[in-house]
Formats: structure tokens, C-alpha cells, sequence
């Protein structure tokens, strides 16, 4: 990468001019340097002095020309996060001849399968893309430094698919070769930290894991970043937000990532991060105000938008689904609801999307919990702890809290691997509840002020009260030594996952 900005700083405009597969260098340069915009400006001048990239300079190379093109395209598309229709019609089609061409030189083969390995994987369509992994890699050699981003393609596959195992194993992979070349490409590191933070929070329980995701997103477009990046990054960094902070605190995350999305024309992550914002919303009961944003930013609300993997990803689909469904049961929508839960559980089955189906069904219990439906939230609670069994998925369980929780304990009965995965999901649970200090009992005025203490300023809770500030601020200092809590919104999470306080939809 350094090499390449040093070359790039001595391409005046006049050469670009003249020597088109040189404007490309600057279109690489700057894509690694996450102006996509700027990229995209130069590739447009580029492509139309050269008729679509069908004519090199006099006595150039108009094969090569048409090579590094392709090469180039798929770079911009992918750091600039295009929609995934877009992807899928123009660069499988062409890449898918080039790539296998025996003429092709072996790097140019192997970046271009590395690339169609990307496109599948948006798509999921696993196999396909595990199959162009493995070409990119016998293309590409053993000492190559794009090994890192086959074991990133990999993994993420793995991911979800549930075989979290193999996804560790190939972000592990994938770091060591990075950190070997890491003088060369040092944001390659930073991206494999967020997607092996990612799969070990999916993994986890506790209130306080490491956060190894919350890069500005400035900064991972700066290291050649795509979508399954930022969406590992803020997802990750928004839910910690909501356990560490608060609503209040999620919110600013995301919508200082929704505005970066915005200024950079990346209209997919943009999407994506405004369903978050709807998510983060509901976590902090604000039903109405999460309705307005849906429709405002005119997010599907067709179950077969919803769940379309012909036009967006497969992360776009989950969060939309998901967050759908989660809007659906706080409104009490709930046959709306069942059927949104039922094609995205058939749709995940049908994709090998287990991460996605595991949310969908801990969701799904929380909407027959909420409907008064026993027997259909148990049915989904078996199916996923089956999952759970194989995954080690905890977290789509442990995001629903209280909802979920009390079903646990109707499974021990069953006999088998059902019953095994229920208590080794519930000593986990348990185990996050273990971290925190024993429960000092409340006074009854110390609920009252706990009660109130998510949506109003302590100015508030004392006109309420009838106590003085100061009456206040003394015991919700002593709240937050009962509780072990670091600030308000720590302590209504601690006492919500000790049942002091109801689900944050009911608050």
C-alpha cells in the first residue's frame, strides 16, 4: 500500500490522461484510501476515453487494459459497498471468464477468484463461494499476502453457517498471514480483529467482552473496508453500547456511522445502519419513534422484500428481517409477526444461514412469550438450543433477556441433547450473572427513584418524589453500589437481568 501511494503521488493529471491502466493506480489508491467518490470520478473519466475499457492508448494493450479493469471494478464495488444486485449482474458475468482463462496472468486469476468468492458469499450462496476460495488460494500461492482475505472470505462463511469453530480457525489463519506482512498492508490486521471480535461476541454471554470492533468508520474505509466490516463493527459497538451506556449512548454510535455511510455515497451500509437505529430505538422502548424512522427511511415492510437475497446481502436481509420482526411484536402485530418468522426461519434453513435463523428463532419465542403462546415459544426454544448445541451461538438468546430466560427452565425434562445444551446455555447465563456483586436489598424508596431512572433527569425523579436533588443523587449512588453498576443505564440493565425492573418494550 505504501508502494502504491508513492507511485500514485507522481501521476500527474496529464498522464492519467494518456495512459488509462495508470488512471486505475489512482483508482486503487484511492479506494484503499476509502475516497470512493474520488475513485469512482477517475474511473468514470477513464472509461470513457477508452470506449468502456475496450480500447488501450496507441500501442497499448487493450487485453491488459480490459484485465485491470475488471480488477479495478471489483475493488470500488466491493470498498464501496455497492448493492449486491449491481455486484452479482456485472461482475460474475465478467470476471467468471477472465478468472478462468489460461492466458490470464496468475495474480490476475487469483484476485478475480477471490472476488467471485466475495460476490457468492454476499449472496449466500456458500458453496459456490467456498469453491472460489480455494481457487483464489492455488491461484495466489503460498507466500501471498492475499491469503488473509481467502481466510477472511472463509471464515466468514464458516460464521454463518454456525461452525464457529472453523470460522476461529480461519480468522486465526488469516491474522497470522497478515501479521507477517503487515508492513505492507497493516489495515488487513484491523479488519481480522473485527471480524474475529464479531464471532467471539456472538459466542459470548457476559456484560463486559473485550471490544476488539469499534473503529471509526473513516478508519476502516481507510483500510479498504467492506460491508461485512461495517456491519461487524457497528453492530457489535451499538449492542455494547446499549449494555455499557445506554440507549442514548448506542444511538450516537450509529448515527455517527450512519453519517459517514451518507457523505460517502455507501447507500448499503446506510441501509443497514438505519434498521439498527430502529433496533437501537426499541431497545430504549421508543415503539413510535422507531416506527417513524422505518418508514421514513422507507425500509421494506413486505415479508418477501424483507428476506430478498436477489438485491442485498445476506447480513442486509437479517437485520432488516430481524428488526422487523422485533417492530412487528412491540406493536403486537402479531400474525404479521408469525409471518415474517416463518419465511425467514424457511429461508435461513434453505441458505445454511444458521447465525441468522438462531435470531430469528430466539426473536420468534419472544413473540409467542408475548402472545401468550407456551407450547410455540417452547417448540422454537428446542429447535434452537439443537442450534446452540452445534453453534455455541449464545448471544441471539442472551439479546432478548428476560423474555427468553424463564423458558429455560421448562426444557430440563427433556431428555438428550436438548436438555444438555439448556444447562450448559443456562450456566452460562449464569455465569454472567455470577460476575456481579451479590444483591444488597433495595429500600423502598431506592426502587421508586431505580423506577424511574431510564427516561427522567434527577431534577425530574425529585419533583416526582417529592425528594430533594440531593436526596436523589445519594441513592441512586447507592443503587449503583448495589448493583456494581458504572452509570444509570448499567444500572437499569443489571436490574432488568435481575428481574427489579421489566423488559425494556414493558418499562
Amino acid at each position: 500500500m505504501e508502494g502504491l501511494r508513492a507511485v500514485d503521488g507522481l501521476l500527474s493529471e496529464e498522464v492519467l490522461g494518456t495512459y488509462p491502466r495508470l488512471a486505475l493506480v489512482r483508482c486503487v489508491a484511492l479506494t484503499l484510501s476509502g475516497d470512493i467518490a474520488g475513485a469512482k470520478r477517475v474511473y468514470g473519466a477513464a472509461e470513457a476515453g477508452t470506449a468502456g475499457f475496450t480500447r488501450d492508448r496507441e500501442g497499448g494493450d487493450d487485453q491488459a487494459l480490459l484485465v485491470d479493469h475488471l480488477l479495478v471494478y471489483g475493488l470500488v464495488e466491493m470498498c464501496g459497498c455497492a448493492p449486491y444486485g449491481e455486484i452479482s449482474t456485472r461482475m460474475l458475468p465478467l470476471g467468471m471468464g477472465v478468472a478462468v482463462g489460461q492466458d490470464t496472468a496468475v495474480l490476475f486469476r487469483g484476485m478475480f477468484s477471490l472476488g467471485l468468492c466475495f460476490a457468492h458469499n454476499q449472496g449466500a450462496a456458500f458453496d459456490s463461494a467456498a469453491e472460489w476460495a480455494e481457487r483464489a488460494r492455488s491461484a495466489l500461492g503460498r507466500s501471498s499476502p492475499y491469503l488473509a482475505h481467502v481466510d477472511f472470505q472463509l471464515g466468514s462463511i464458516a460464521m454463518a453457517r454456525g461452525q464457529s469453530d472453523e470460522a476461529q480457525a480461519c480468522y486465526q489463519r488469516a491474522l497470522r498471514v497478515a501479521r507477517a506482512s503487515h508492513l505492507r498492508d497493516a489495515g488487513a490486521m484491523m479488519l481480522g480483529e473485527v471480524l474475529a471480535g464479531e464471532l467471539a461476541f456472538e459466542r459470548s454471554v457476559g456484560v463486559e467482552p473485550v471490544d476488539r470492533t469499534r473503529l471509526s468508520p473513516r478508519l476502516l474505509g481507510e483500510c479498504g473496508a467492506w460491508l461485512d466490516i461495517y456491519a461487524a463493527s457497528t453492530e457489535v459497538s451499538a449492542e455494547l453500547g446499549l449494555l455499557r451506556g445506554g440507549p442514548r449512548a448506542a444511538l450516537a454510535l450509529v448515527e455517527d456511522a450512519r453519517d459517514y455511510a451518507r457523505r460517502t455515497g455507501r447507500a448499503p451500509i446506510e441501509r443497514f445502519l438505519s434498521a439498527l437505529r430502529v433496533s437501537v430505538l426499541l431497545a430504549g422502548g421508543r415503539v413510535e419513534e422507531a416506527e417513524r424512522a422505518w418508514r421514513f427511511d422507507r425500509l421494506p415492510e413486505g415479508v418477501g422484500e424483507c428476506i430478498d437475497l436477489t438485491a442485498q446481502s445476506w447480513r442486509e436481509a437479517e437485520i432488516i428481517a430481524c428488526v422487523r420482526l422485533r417492530l412487528l411484536i412491540a406493536r403486537g402485530a402479531f400474525d404479521a409477526a408469525r409471518d415474517l418468522a416463518g419465511a425467514l426461519d424457511a429461508m435461513a434453513s434453505e441458505r445454511q444461514l444458521v447465525r441468522t435463523r438462531m435470531r430469528g428463532l430466539a426473536l420468534a419465542m419472544v413473540l409467542e412469550c408475548r402472545a401468550g403462546n407456551d407450547a410455540r415459544a417452547r417448540e422454537h426454544l428446542v429447535a434452537y438450543l439443537r442450534l446452540y448445541d452445534e453453534t455455541g451461538y449464545a448471544r441471539p438468546f442472551a439479546r432478548e433477556g428476560p423474555a427468553t430466560l424463564a423458558l429455560l427452565d421448562g426444557v430440563a425434562p427433556v431428555p438428550g441433547t436438548v436438555a444438555g445444551a439448556a444447562a450448559r446455555l443456562r450456566a452460562s447465563l449464569d455465569g454472567e450473572a455470577e460476575a456481579w456483586p451479590p444483591l444488597v436489598p433495595l429500600s423502598d424508596r431506592e426502587f421508586e427513584v431505580l423506577a424511574l431512572l431510564e427516561r427522567h433527569s434527577d431534577k425530574e425523579i425529585a419533583k416526582r418524589l417529592r425528594l430533594t436533588f440531593y436526596g436523589v443523587r445519594y441513592r441512586i449512588s447507592c443503587l449503583f453500589a448495589k448493583l456494581g453498576a458504572r452509570g444509570r443505564f448499567d444500572a437499569v440493565h443489571r436490574a432488568r437481568m435481575r428481574g427489579l425492573l421489566p423488559p425494556a418494550d414493558d418499562a
